[in-house]
């Protein structure tokens, strides 16, 4: 019952799942899958905000990247994931995920009144903060990268939402993303931007991270829960307390 109740902690994290019998496998985004002793419908009841699509399959509708129609009365459609994975739709299901779909749609025309930028190539810990955002802020707008040319990239674009705080991760990939910071305290029109340097306990990494004149570091664990608690009053600081310098790096 542990692995099940740990599977269900942040169905964000979960992608889909299919059942045989009184078996299930649950579909992490991350690629990973869990095999647990629990019927589909048993698990439905623990995910409200989940979508029968077929009597075998259980779907995150945040996974979907594109809808299939087949074209005829008799049969349903398909759903493509935004991992490439395709799944059948039974033609009884069909008209619930088009109206469930149409709502999700609908919200996600809303403007966004700004945005901040997470530096990062943990799919996990993206997830758990993206959910976080939308949950709390939702005229907030998350862009996830890990790659920092994109990041610069996004910071001199035009006609888009750009950044006006950033979170670098540096538990991984971090002689690369320290060149970005000095990089970005060193260009003029963009040293005033806030960065927020996430790290390891242990690591020592303190100290430099001050020392490339970062606005705040912060220990983060591995825990997802923990993980969650102290982004939560992260983000409660950066975007409700502290006034972030719109407009000003242009």
């Amino acid at each position: 019952m542990g692995l099940i109740i740990n599977a269900l902690k942040h169905p964000i994290l979960i992608s889909y799942l299919s059942g045989a019998n009184n078996y299930s496998f649950v579909h992490f985004r991350t690629g990973e899958q869990l095999l647990v002793s629990k019927s589909l419908s048993f698990l439905e009841k623990q995910l409200p905000d989940f979508i029968r699509i077929h009597k075998t399959l259980l779907l995150n509708p945040d996974c979907i990247l594109k809808l299939q129609n087949q074209g005829s009365s008799k049969t349903g459609g398909a759903v493509l994931l935004e991992d490439g994975t395709v799944l059948t739709v039974s033609r009884r299901q069909w008209p619930l995920l088009l109206n469930t779909i149409g709502v999700g749609i609908d919200q996600h025309l809303l403007e966004p009144e700004r945005s901040i930028a997470f530096v990062t190539n943990d799919v996990t810990k993206s997830l758990l903060l993206r959910q976080l955002i939308n949950a709390q802020w939702p005229m907030t707008l998350l862009h996830v990268t890990d790659n920092g040319s994109l990041l610069s990239q996004l910071l001199v674009m035009t006609g888009v939402n750009r950044p006006e705080l950033l979170l670098f991760d540096l538990r991984q990939a971090t002689p690369n993303r320290i060149a970005l910071i000095q990089e970005l305290k060193e260009t003029p029109r963009l040293r005033r931007l806030p960065i927020v340097l996430l790290i390891a306990p242990n690591t020592g990494l303190t100290r430099s991270g001050y020392a490339l004149k970062a606005n705040s570091i912060v220990v983060i664990p591995e825990d997802n829960s923990e993980f969650l608690s102290i982004m939560e009053e992260v983000c409660r600081y950066w975007l409700t307390m502290a006034s972030l310098p719109t407009g000003q790096y242009r």
